[in-house]
């Protein structure tokens, strides 16, 4: 038997042909065309945007309670509109799309025909007295026109409560191995709009995940998800790029929105680029309401990857009232900062944004294990910013510390770059005591692969630093522990200067050396005492056209300075005339 569904004003002018068979009992046309009629009339009276397919559903339930046919309740499945799988009414898990459809037979001979679904209408699955569909929310029987006989209305098909305490506990449906599994629980029920939402915001949500900074959503149309965009890789660009040319009211907007969050966004991946890009465009009483959201989570921060960067962006534009409250924070656990790979940067920048006499915590924690300081991987970098930024004498317990040291530091992966900085920072008297120390040790230094680097940074402030005048005599002294003794047998291969030029790392000080040349008569007599060496011909040769270069240079600049005397007396005698 074939039952041709009548069309209903307002819904697809097409028929729908349900095949209908072993049910029990033959359905008679008449009867159904009329609870068909009477039934659409009712619920078009209520809507004209309920689903076709769902209407037909109905529709031949009516006709066979009608008829007195029992529906087969058991084997019934729903379709789960937001998920495309089947869901069973008598289960509490979703079944797959291939389990078993309602016992509805074609007969033979029938042309291939739709089956739907056959269900009782049971709102406690489909969302409470709300029945979702694809073009809005029906609402059916829960205080509106009464239903035909025959049908359960919204109120009566939820289940009692002693049903739902008996009900069994929910089926757990596991995939593939690693993959989640999936357990349906019983939640409250929510209407479509909330399940699906506003699709023009969820459409530039998209949008903006998908192009991010080169999306062309407007700010305005996002605002009301703004701390999850923040959170997103492409979200976060968006909001960076949006929020450089958006007008005051739009950054007040995001700022208010954000700035509950403001803890949890500064040490997240995403969202901390844009709380640092706010620290950067926000007014300043903004910005001091921002400081004060992590003002408590400082040294917390500090030491997280992308925490510390907002720490740092902090110190870099807010007022020194601000600047002071974020150090007295950090006092608290300033040495776990100096030894994070993270938290130090926090107190370079600490160092470098604020006054010395504000960083005095730092020096404090650093002078009383100096030496251990200097040779970490992190805390050599906190000295060497204390000596940029702070006066020799703020820092001279640390320094006498740093200058018993000398040596051992000097031949250290991390030491070497204090004392060398020391060598650039320092005051006249910590230069010396450093160039002694490596003219008694010259050879042992020169070798090393760090300390060599020690070594040439003494040619260099002896030679060009702001205290070269001072170092004079440690220059002329250096020179001579490298050249060796006046008199020595040109075939003699244990001068220092032979040796230093044979290895690895002493060549770069024999380099030093000629490149810190001064004057035609030094330069001869290093000329003469590297050409007599019997080191390697390829270093020799190297040497000794570095020196003639270095010999060109100054032949020319004593010419110019004869020539310039020269002319001296000329000009004044013509002033003299006029």
């Amino acid at each position: 038997m074939e039952l041709a569904m009548a069309p209903t004003e307002g819904f697809e002018q097409m028929p729908m042909h349900v095949p209908i068979g072993n049910l029990g009992q033959q359905v008679s046309m008449q009867p159904l065309s009329h609870q068909q009629q009477q039934l659409l009339q009712q619920l078009n009276q209520k809507t004209d945007q309920l689903p076709t397919q769902h209407l037909q559903t109905l529709l031949l339930q009516q006709a066979l309670q009608g008829q007195g046919c029992q529906t087969p309740q058991p084997q019934a499945q729903l379709p789960n509109l937001l998920t495309g799988r089947m869901l069973d009414p008598t289960a509490g898990a979703p079944t797959k799309t291939s389990a078993a459809m309602p016992a509805v037979a074609a007969l033979p001979g029938a042309m291939p025909a739709f089956y739907p679904w056959i269900y009782p209408l049971d709102p406690s699955m489909v969302g409470g007295s709300v029945l979702p569909g694809a073009w809005g929310v029906v609402n059916m029987g829960a205080g509106g026109a009464s239903l035909p006989a025959g049908t359960q209305s919204a109120e009566s098909a939820k289940p009692s409560s002693s049903e739902m305490e008996t009900a069994p506990q929910a089926k757990k449906r596991s995939g593939r191995k690693g993959k989640k599994e999936f357990e349906s629980t019983t939640t409250a029920p929510l209407a479509v709009g909330e399940l699906i939402g506003d699709t023009a915001v969820l459409g530039a949500l998209a949008e903006v995940r998908r192009d991010g900074a080169k999306s062309q959503v407007l700010l305005r149309d996002v605002l009301s998800h703004v701390a999850e965009l923040a959170q997103d890789t492409e979200g976060s660009r968006f909001l960076q790029a949006k929020l450089e040319t958006a007008n005051t009211a739009e950054r007040r907007e995001v700022f208010e929105a954000l700035l509950p969050k403001m803890e949890m966004l500064a040490g997240d991946s995403s969202g901390s680029a844009v709380v640092q890009k706010l620290l950067d465009i926000c007014t300043p009483d903004q910005r001091r309401a921002i400081v004060e959201r992590f003002r408590q989570s400082v040294v917390k921060l500090s030491l997280k990857m992308h925490g510390c960067r907002v720490i740092q962006k902090a110190f870099q534009v807010c007022p020194p009232e601000l600047q002071s409250m974020l150090a007295g924070e950090l006092k608290h656990g300033v040495l776990d900062c100096i030894k994070s790979m993270h938290g130090n940067h926090v107190v370079q920048k600490c160092i470098e944004q604020m006054p010395p006499e504000s960083v005095s915590f730092v020096v404090e924690a650093v002078e009383d294990k100096a030496e251990a300081m200097a040779a970490h991987i992190y805390g050599c970098r906190i000295i060497q910013r204390l000596l940029e930024h702070c006066t020799p004498k703020r820092l001279e317990r640390m320094l006498r510390q740093i200058l018993r040291s000398i040596r051992k530091l000097s031949t250290d992966p991390y030491g070497n770059y204090v004392i060398r900085h020391i060598l650039e920072h320092g005051n006249p008297e910590h230069k010396k005591s450093i160039v002694n120390e490596v003219c008694n040790h010259v050879l042992e230094l020169g070798k090393d692969k760090h300390a060599s680097n020690v070594v040439e940074k003494c040619f260099e402030a002896s030679t060009t630093g702001e205290h070269a005048s001072f170092l004079k005599e440690e220059r002329q002294r250096l020179i001579r522990a490298v050249l060796g003794p006046d008199r020595v047998d040109p075939s003699d291969r244990s001068s220092p200067l032979v040796q230093l030029m044979d290895d690895r790392f002493g060549k770069y000080v024999a380099n030093s050396l000629v490149e810190y040349s001064r004057g035609p008569e030094e330069m001869k007599v290093l000329y003469n005492r590297i050409a007599s060496a019997p080191g390697k011909k390829a270093s020799i040769a190297s040497l000794l056209e570095m020196l003639e270069r270095q010999l060109q240079q100054a032949q020319y600049q004593q010419m110019a300075q004869q020539q310039v005397l020269q002319f001296q007396p000329l000009r004044g005698k013509q002033g003299c005339a006029k």
